[in-house]
This record gives structure tokens, C-alpha cells and sequence, in this order.
């Protein structure tokens, strides 16, 4: 059936913002708006459509589903509490707000169902892979029809390219998102884990299939590189060369590297210093950034003593008190987005917020990696990896980075299925 990968393409479509493409077509920012909540509305019946049907889901993932609806409540409910008493305001335009971001997060959870289903037959790698390849061509197309929306203003008369994206990290996301799709097809199509390299090039089909990934990775590849961002680039580079390491080595992803690494990056940043490490010129010219970073670490200095005014519930997703506190980035400069997640976290939900996202992003993560031997779940853990480790320079932790979230219910699926084989295995 060709419905399920429709709907795999607009639920994708329907998450990842693409206002600057609506702005520039059609030079309102209305039009985005009612574009986007109306596709989310078609994504969330469909979920209750997937819900009304017979067995659509089996026990063990019906209960998955239990757990990220119990998340999603607690959150929208943490959300509300934080909101109104921290800032001690409970006005109709307070309460509408909290209103219109609780719809929001049941439209996530429609999308998160409608994930969940069309992983059964890795319909939603397909989706992921061409709703990215569309963004990042459309991008391109919009830079040369209107290059103004889509450039990213590094500094006073200092342009660089950022598509259609809401910045240069977040293109960044198109492009691995597109890149970690294509790995999985191409896995899934030509069957690496039952055929010979040799044996899959006697195909022309799959040579055609092979030439034309390669060519698009390459695509995705030189447009991050022109957007000048070195997280942008550090990472596309990284989950390439991990993909292709991890095809050859037939190991699982250690992903105790991402704590490992968030451990070291903190113990340089906060205790030590970079340019206690690294001398400030020589860091300069290697990453084209002050030891600040950005004035990332002064940013979150300041995030850090904010967050003990709220310390187990934050301060909410939309709350007045928080804009207005602000944060110090550099003189005359104020932020309201600490550039860290754990931070971001800290101060909109908490303590309470914070355990329990560790506790959902770790549950599926364990359990995908007790599987052994299973390429797709590799990608989907290297893929994973690198958004964590993309949190440590911006704010992507929160329940609102879809893609993150959409790969996450993904590999707690396909773990799921391997665990059913096993069983059915050892009752043989």
C-alpha cells in the first residue's frame, strides 16, 4: 500500500519547521502556521485511526506506548504548574498559552504513533529520508530565488548559508537525518546482512541506488560545509564515518561514549578551562571560534544560577518571567536559550523534567543495546548519539526536537522486534 508511506512523508513534513520556504512564496508567516497545524491535525487522526484499528500494536509495544503517553501528560501538566506559579500569573493569555502548547504536545504524541506503526515495516525511514532530501533541495532553490531567507547573519555584513532552516545547526539535522535514513534503506533493500558486496553490485538496480545515495550524501555534505558551522560539520562528518565504520565492524555502537564525552567536555568547560588547555590563538585558528565559544560558556554561567530559582520544576516552556529574566550572552547582549540542553532542561522543567527525560531516552537505548548484530539499530544509536552530543552546544533535549524523539521510538521498536525473534527462536 502506498498510504503508509504518504503518511510517513507528511508526518515528518509536518514536524520539521519550514516557515522561511512560506515566507518567501508566499510573504506571510500566517499561511506557515495554518500550513503546519494543518498537517499535524491529518498526522494525529491518523494516529486515532491506527488506535481504532484491530491489534495494531502488540502487548509489549502497547505498553511502550502507555509509557510515552504517561511522559507526555506528566510534562504537559509540569508545564502548566511551573508556568502559573513561578511566575504567579494565571491571566487568560497565560492560560490560553498553556492551552495552545498542551495541543501541541498531543499533536507530537499523534506523530509519535504514527512513528511507531510505520516502523513495524521501516515505512518511516522512507519519510525521514525524502521529506530531508525535499528541505535541503528547497533550501537551495530558495537561497537563488531569495537568498536573504536563507542566510544565517554571522556578523555585520557576514553571511552564511543556513536554508530554510531556523539556523546553521539545524540544517545540520536535515542533512544527518537524510544520511541516516538513506543507511537504513539501503541496508533493509539490498540485505548486507545476507548478501556479499559482490553479490549486491551484480544488480543494476542497486549500483543505480548506490550511485545516487552517494551522490545526495555528498550534496548533504557540501551544503553543511558552506553554512560555516564547525558543529555542523564535526558532526555530518562524524555519523558518516561512523556508518561506514560500524557496516564494516560488525560491533554494536557504544553509546556509554556519549556520557563519557558529555563528562570530559564539562570537566574542560567548567573546571579546568579551554584555555588552560588549549592556548586562545591556537584554538582560534583551529575552530574558528574564541574560547567562549560563541560565548556559549558565559552564556552558561549564567543559565546555571538561573536554574536555582526553579530547581525541580522550572520555570515552564512559555513563561513571561523567564523571558524577561533573561540571560547574559556578552555585554549588551541577552539570550533567553542557554545553547545547552541539559541546561535548557534545568530551567524549563526542572529537576523533575530532566529525570524523567533521562529516564525515557535511557529505557530504549539499554534495551536496543542488548541486540547484537543488527546494522539498522546501530545507525539509529550513532544517530541518537550524535543529537546528544549536538546538546551540548545547543537546546535539542526538549520534547519538541521531533526527529530526536522519532528515532528514539524507532529503536525501541526495532529492538523490541529482535527481542520477538529471539523468543520465537528459542520456543523452536
Amino acid at each position: 500500500m502506498i498510504l503508509p508511506y504518504i503518511v510517513s512523508f507528511i508526518a515528518f513534513f509536518a514536524v520539521v519547521p519550514f516557515d522561511n520556504a512560506v515566507v518567501t512564496l508566499y510573504k506571510s508567516e500566517t499561511v506557515s502556521s495554518v500550513i503546519m497545524r494543518v498537517l499535524q491535525f491529518f498526522v494525529l487522526g491518523y494516529a486515532f485511526y491506527i488506535l481504532l484499528k484491530k491489534k495494531p500494536f502488540t502487548k509489549s509495544e502497547t505498553k511502550i506506548l502507555i509509557r510515552y503517553t504517561v511522559y507526555f501528560v506528566f510534562i504537559a501538566f509540569l508545564n502548566a504548574w511551573a508556568t502559573v506559579f513561578s511566575s504567579k500569573d494565571l491571566s487568560f493569555d497565560t492560560v490560553k498559552t498553556i492551552a495552545i502548547r498542551t495541543m501541541s504536545m498531543v499533536c507530537i504524541w499523534g506523530f509519535l504513533v504514527c512513528c511507531a506503526y510505520l516502523t513495524k515495516d521501516r515505512r518511516i525511514y522512507y519519510g525521514l529520508s525524502s521529506v530531508m532530501l525535499f528541505l535541503m533541495l528547497l533550501s537551495v532553490a530558495v537561497y537563488v530565488i531569495s537568498p536573504s531567507h536563507a542566510q544565517y547573519i554571522e556578523s555585520a555584513g557576514n553571511y552564511s548559508f543556513k536554508g530554510i532552516a531556523m539556523n546553521r545547526n539545524t540544517y545540520m539535522v536535515y542533512a544527518i537525518s537524510f544520511i541516516l535514513g538513506a543507511a537504513v534503506i539501503l541496508y533493509d533493500r539490498m540485505e548486507f546482512d545476507k548478501k556479499s558486496f559482490k553479490e549486491i553490485l551484480k544488480s543494476k538496480k542497486n549500483i543505480i541506488l548506490l550511485v545516487l545515495t552517494a551522490l545526495f550524501v555528498l550534496f548533504a555534505l557540501a551544503t553543511v560545509f558552506i553554512t560555516k558551522s564547525t558543529t555542523g560539520r564535526l558532526l555530518t562528518l562524524g555519523i558518516i564515518a561512523l556508518i561506514v565504520l560500524f557496516s564494516v565492524w560488525k560491533k554494536p555502537f557504544p553509546m556509554w561514549v556519549v556520557p563519557a564525552v558529555y563528562a570530559a567536555v564539562w570537566l574542560v568547560i567548567g573546571v579546568i578551562g579551554i584555555d588552560k588547555i588549549i592556548p586562545a590563538g591556537i584554538f582560534e585558528k583551529i575552530f574558528h571560534k574564541s574560547v567562549t565559544l560563541s560565548f556559549r560558556t558565559v552564556l552558561w554561567e549564567s543559565a546555571k544560577n538561573l536554574s536555582l530559582y526553579s530547581v525541580f520544576t522550572g520555570f515552564g516552556f512559555d513563561n513571561t518571567y523567564l523571558a524577561d529574566m533573561h540571560l547574559v550572552a556578552s555585554a549588551g547582549t541577552f539570550i533567553n536559550d542557554p545553547h545547552n540542553s541539559v541546561l535548557y532542561m534545568l530551567i524549563t522543567q526542572g529537576i523533575l523534567g530532566f529525570a524523567a527525560f533521562l529516564y525515557m531516552i535511557c529505557t530504549p537505548l539499554i534495551k536496543a543495546g542488548r541486540v547484537r548484530n543488527n546494522r539498522i539499530i546501530t545507525y539509529l544509536m550513532i544517530f541518537i548519539a550524535i543529537i546528544l552530543l549536538r546538546g551540548l552546544v545547543e537546546s535539542v533535549f526538549q520534547y519538541s526536537d521531533m526527529i530526536l524523539w522519532a528515532m528514539v521510538v524507532a529503536v525501541e521498536f526495532e529492538a523490541e522486534k529482535e527481542n520477538r525473534k529471539d523468543v520465537t527462536v528459542e520456543d523452536v
